[in-house]
């Protein structure tokens, strides 16, 4: 039951309806996708023959893993041991059902009817080549998470890493330009003098990070440098090369990446065995401590090391990158809450607003306590459940941590709509393109172009703990080609 009091606020009162359908659902014959999507059959066909008698990684075979592929109007299914009812018979071996499931976020893996799965958004014209070894990505991910579920980083340590730090900074761009020496090496033994150096460089740059942040690195190389490395094993990739001028500074996430499809890479050539003896008892953990294991003893009496110009450039470079960083937080900032259009700013008063999903590969920390995400947060508490997919938010932090004590205040900005309000099952839900709401107690006001939402205080027994950043986040991105980001 909803009421309107005379003040416009909106005071909801919660009742659950539980609507069974016992129906199965009709053979789907989707409508042609659009034309810049390519097939999803032949994205499983592709896969299939990239994975047909070939070894991505010990224990590890993709067509085991259920594949679930959006194609911006239905969701294609393939090899799901227990398909929702949603999902009817389809085309080339798929079950299909209308729209994305509420799991179908991102290029990553998740759960669907219970089960892990891969999942793909097709969203982009990339071949069906590229988009099965995108596939492969994913469903490395699935596989670790069941078989080494050690292999993450704490994605909430990203939002403290001392990215204003300098000599850190210098120290990785010196690194980084290292292992591009090792990648580019003609022979072992220089790859292994100059990944030697690399090690070297970064056992000095760790000495003056924070452990937490060393640690978020080498976790994050296992997770996703992995994935990419099996993902360029798919694509019949046997070399890479690292940026000249290294990552952007705030884009670690993004270096862990290629970094630790770099020294997966490097193993390749100076460690045949690497692979079975990671992890292992009394093995090395991280793939930088087993190519520091390969590399031991092999530098020779003179090791390699950048030259004076190049450690002067590391350091130059450092010092604009960090000034870059600065002037764009303020003008993000100022483009944001300075966007035409609706604005929605939803308060918390009582129980903070815990981050359930959102995107680490997609955010700006403007300090402060604020963070604009710029794909996809999902926030909830006791009572409101809120998304925000495509489109930009700003939150701003409870406590000193900007996300892990809660939430006190999401704006969204530039929404061409005024979200329409409606109720269902109880809850009152907002909706507009981008945004959407589930309140179970709140006060909503309009003002101008403003749309205020204050959510009543649910006890603190109410208020759900933040959940495992590893499990929480769900990163995506678009770039030239589909390099997964999950």
């Amino acid at each position: 039951m909803t009421a309107v009091d005379r003040k416009g606020s909106l005071l909801l009162a919660l009742a659950v309806t539980l609507v069974a359908c016992g129906t199965p659902p009709p053979v789907r014959t989707p409508a042609a996708p659009p034309a810049s999507v390519v097939s999803p059959v032949a994205v499983e066909q592709e896969l299939e023959r990239t994975s047909s008698g070939r070894s991505f990684w010990p224990g590890f075979d993709p067509l085991v893993i259920p594949l679930a592929l959006y194609d911006g109007q239905v969701t294609w299914l393939f090899r799901h041991p227990h398909p929702p009812p949603e999902f009817g018979p389809g085309q080339g071996g798929a079950r299909i059902a209308d729209g994305r499931p509420e799991a179908l976020r991102a290029n990553t893996g998740a759960e669907i009817g219970g089960v892990p799965t891969a999942t793909l958004i097709l969203t982009s014209s990339h071949s069906a080549r590229d988009w099965a070894a995108v596939a492969v990505h994913e469903a490395f991910h699935v596989f670790a998470r069941q078989h080494h579920p050690g292999w993450s980083g704490d994605e909430m340590e990203l939002f403290v890493y001392p990215l204003e730090a300098r000599e850190p900074l210098i120290l990785r761009r010196e690194e980084t330009q290292a292992l591009r020496r090792a990648l580019a090496a003609g022979d072992p033994e220089s790859a292994a003098c100059w990944a030697d150096a690399a090690v070297r460089l970064r056992g000095q740059r760790f000495a003056v990070l924070p452990k937490e942040a060393a640690a978020y690195e080498r976790g994050t190389e296992l997770n996703e440098g992995l994935a990419a490395y099996v993902e360029g094993v798919a694509r019949g990739e046997t070399r890479m090369e690292l940026p000249a001028d290294d990552f952007p500074v705030e884009k670690v996430r993004d270096r862990a990446y290629a970094v630790g499809r770099a020294e997966a890479l490097l193993l390749d050539r100076l460690d045949p065995v690497w692979k079975e003896r990671l992890g292992k008892e009394g093995q090395p953990g991280t793939l930088d401590e087993q190519l520091a294991a390969a590399t031991a003893g092999r530098a020779g009496s003179k090791p390699c090391a950048l030259s004076s110009g190049e450690t002067a450039a590391a350091s130059r470079r450092a010092g604009e990158d960090l000034e870059r960083l600065t002037r764009e937080r303020q003008s993000a900032r100022v483009a944001f809450l300075g966007r035409s259009g609706w604005t929605v700013v939803v308060l918390a008063e009582g129980a903070p607003l815990w981050p359930q999903r959102f995107d680490p590969l997609n955010v700006l920390r403007l300090g402060e306590g604020e963070v604009l995400h710029r794909r996809w947060l999902k926030l909830g508490n006791g009572e409101a459940e809120l998304e925000v997919l495509d489109r930009d938010a700003l939150t701003e932090a409870v406590g000193p941590h900007p996300l892990l004590q809660g939430v006190r205040r999401l704006t969204v900005t530039g929404l061409v709509e005024k979200p329409e309000v409606h109720e269902r099952a109880g809850w009152a839900r907002l909706d507009a393109p981008g945004f959407t709401a589930k309140l179970k107690s709140a006060t909503i006001e309009v003002s101008g172009h403003e749309l205020r939402i204050m959510l009543k205080g649910a006890p603190a027994s109410h208020s759900p703990a933040p959940q495992p950043p590893a499990a929480a986040a769900a990163p995506h991105r678009e770039p030239k080609r589909p390099t997964s980001t999950g």
